[in-house]
């Protein structure tokens, strides 16, 4: 046949091949009859490089030569090359140390930024460490001599457990050393033989640093007498305060310059018997009324904050004892020395009894016993109390109680020692509970107005709550629900952040004592300044609803940003939320042990490594939750267009707020 081919075929031997060739080339030739004899030689030398290559073809393929060919398939994968791009420009090594520009940054700023590359520490800030310790004696250790461990080790120069990775002390071998050997869910905290003295109290290091000492002693003196104005009005049962009103018909008393808040100038109309009302201006006016008898008739007037004066002392003979302060739920008297005992139907009865014992300083009432137990105060003398289910306790009433006697938590076993859970009970699928801390006096009791008046943010979930260190009337209906802590704190920690996590301490304790989020089954934390949005979070809760209703476990919760969960918005189920008040002092202990005292670490972070290192919650990270500026937003992000995410950050005024609402609702409906 003319042009026909050999093929040589795995398995076929020299012999067989070439008598099949022998046979058919006299066929060939004399169905030709003209083709020269040298085309014998041609045809039969490439039937033996056929053979040969045959023969290469089915011998097994060495391991080298395999990945040498699965890489080259690879290759050939449009998405591998993207990625492979994708994870080269995401580098400090693509960029260089110190350098700024790119999708991510390498240079030093970037911790405090949020924007740095995701090898950053191991490429950058390790040749830092290696060039600022390469003087005389620096001797930083390494893992191969001092073994991976499961324990922090203080009395190590470096560490080898995988918690080293998130507070940047690792040995510089850690990775190629322990890298594979440990688990981070075998960490465990330090011994208690191996635990220094731990400080009593906290003092940033950022604050006491050589150039920030007068800074540090200033704050300290404003958070004492804000803290002392806070008690004051825990005792004085202080009603609340009403945003953007004045007060109509009443007489001016006196008008005072500099009080730098509306508390402070409730606090000087309370202690002017004559006072009958304030209004205070964001100018730091404080204007005392008088009304004579007069029922108080307030207006709207943007920019003033009015209201009426504290619990003044009565006469012992007063019959109604009005002014009660507020009870503390789960908690007991633990040191005052004990008066009687007597039974009581309910915590209000036993409150009453004891504010007509003039003895008596203090009570606690157990629900199961019906018994009001009465305790003494020295007027200097703090209550102390310690958790214990169905106790209530509280003050008496009528104001008679000292700032001292205030029930407020003042060490951090007692601002970190959660309320006991609750029983809980059925909640309905997909249901919200939305809730907003406000600092008081600030652009955001502003901004919450506004969304409260649109329906818009935390007022469009099911239910809300918006809680502060002051109660104030923001708009008919809408009322703060007060926390105890004063609401300042101090910049500071390796990402120069604010060190709020006592502040947030005291917000969750109060959240767990409301009991109010054991009615859904979603709680959002939500800063004031976020745009957002509950109705593109439900879908994304809708996927994740089954492991949410597990009261069991330790429930999910999700991360909104690569850099780990930033607190502009917060989502947690109700599990998660009930195992976090049962962890929440065991995560202090065991944050405090691993820092070698405190983290320094934003609220945020700390619920994130507590939840996610501690408890163990189901982590689930969503990118569509949040844009914001730390947590390196796309190009043009802050037009609001993209309609798939839940929520933008930060928007500080009421105008760039609603701009950002109104873009974002317009690329909904043109979605």
């Amino acid at each position: 046949m003319e042009g026909q081919v050999l093929v040589a075929r795995e398995g076929d031997d020299e012999e067989a091949l070439l008598s099949s060739s022998r046979a058919e080339t006299p066929r060939s030739f004399a169905d030709e009859g003209r083709r020269p004899q040298q085309n014998l030689r041609m045809w039969l030398l490439g039937s033996l490089v056929l053979f040969v290559l045959a023969l290469l073809t089915s011998r097994p393929m060495l391991k080298a030569e395999a990945e040498e060919a699965e890489h080259a398939l690879d290759l050939w994968d449009e998405e591998i090359i993207k990625q492979q791009h994708s994870k080269e420009k995401s580098s400090c090594g693509y960029y260089g140390c110190q350098q700024s520009r790119g999708v991510c940054s390498c240079h030093h700023g970037c911790i405090m930024e949020g924007t740095c590359c995701a090898d950053y520490r191991e490429l950058c800030q390790v040749s830092d460490r290696a060039h600022a310790k390469s003087g005389p004696g620096a001797s930083r250790g390494r893992c191969a001599e001092l073994g991976c461990s499961r324990a922090y080790r203080y009395d190590q120069p470096c560490q080898c457990v995988p918690s080293c990775l998130d507070f940047d002390d690792c040995c510089d071998d850690f990775r190629s050393h322990c890298g594979a050997n440990v688990s981070m869910s075998l960490e465990v905290a330090p011994s208690k033989d191996e635990e220094p003295k731990i400080k009593a109290s906290f003092i940033p290091s950022a604050a006491v640093s050589a150039d920030s000492k007068e800074k540090h002693k200033a704050f300290l003196k404003n958070h004492a007498a804000r803290l002392e104005l806070v008690k004051w009005q825990a005792v004085r049962s202080c009603p609340p305060q009403f945003m953007e009103k004045t007060i109509l018909g009443g007489k001016q008393m006196q008008k005072l310059a500099n009080i730098s808040t509306a508390a402070e100038c409730q606090k000087v109309c309370t202690l002017n018997v004559q006072c009958d009302g304030f209004v205070w201006a964001m100018n730091g006016a404080c204007s005392l009324e008088s009304l004579d008898g007069a029922a108080p008739n307030m207006m709207v007037q943007e920019g003033l904050i009015s209201g009426l004066p504290c619990c003044r002392p009565k006469p012992a003979h007063t019959k109604v004892i009005p002014d009660c302060p507020e009870l503390v739920l789960d908690m007991e008297l633990s040191r005052a020395q004990g008066l009687r005992e007597q039974e009581a139907k309910s915590a209000y009865a036993c409150q009453q009894a004891c504010s007509k014992a003039t003895d008596c300083g203090a009570f606690s009432w157990t629900a199961t016993t019906k018994r009001c137990s009465m305790k003494k105060l020295a007027s200097d003398e703090s209550a102390k109390m310690v958790p214990k289910a169905g106790v209530i306790t509280g003050l008496p009433c009528g104001c008679r109680a000292t700032v001292a006697n205030a029930l407020w938590p003042d060490s951090d076993e007692e601002k970190f020692t959660m309320p006991l859970p609750r029983g809980s009970q059925p909640v309905e699928l997909g249901s919200l509970l939305c809730l907003a801390l406000m600092l008081p006096y600030s652009y955001e009791a502003g901004l919450l107005i506004m969304q409260y008046k649109e329906h818009a943010g935390i007022f469009d979930c099911d239910e809300y709550t918006v809680y502060s260190s002051e109660s104030m009337v923001l708009a008919p209906g809408l009322e703060t629900r007060k926390v105890l802590t004063s609401q300042q704190c101090e910049v500071g920690g390796e990402f120069k952040s604010a060190l709020n996590l006592r502040i947030f301490a005291s917000f969750w304790r109060q959240v767990i004592a409301d009991g109010q989020y054991l009615l859904y089954n979603w709680i959002v934390k939500v800063d004031p300044d976020s745009v957002f949005f509950p109705q593109r979070l439900r879908p994304i809760l809708q996927r994740h609803e089954g492991g949410s209703m597990s009261t069991g476990g330790p429930g999910t919760y999700f991360n909104n940003c690569k850099f780990g969960m930033h607190g502009p918005l917060e989502v947690f189920s109700l599990a998660t939320i009930r195992a976090l008040g049962t962890s929440f002092l065991g995560c202090f202990k065991f944050f405090q042990k691993l820092c070698k005292g405190d983290c320094q670490w934003g609220e945020d972070m700390w619920v994130d490594q507590c939840l996610k290192r501690f408890v163990k919650a189901r982590r689930l990270f969503e990118k569509n939750l949040l844009l914001e500026d730390h947590c390196d937003p796309p190009k043009g992000w802050k037009d609001c267009s993209d309609p798939r995410r839940v929520a933008f950050h930060p928007f500080k005024t009421v105008t760039d707020h609603r701009v950002c609402m109104e873009s974002a609702h317009l690329a909904s409906l043109e979605a």
